[in-house]
């Protein structure tokens, strides 16, 4: 487990959905194309969702399916 709140248990799959949420390409017809700082911060969210869910895997030992 990584966060438990509200009820609710934060796992890999959470992690993974949340990360593809915050996918810099998802984003990129809501951003301005001179909006540099809002793409970098979308980036960066995307890339810590990422690696919290990986580093999960590596801690549970879960192998992500292969599609």
């Amino acid at each position: 487990r990584l966060l438990k709140g509200v009820g609710r248990e934060y796992n890999v799959a959470w992690l993974w959905r949340e990360s593809l949420k915050w996918h810099p390409d998802r984003w990129v017809k809501f951003l301005a194309d001179d909006f540099i700082e809002g793409k970098r911060v979308v980036t960066e969210i995307f890339v810590i969702m990422k690696e919290l869910a990986e580093e999960m895997r590596e801690q549970e030992g879960v192998e992500r399916e292969k599609k």
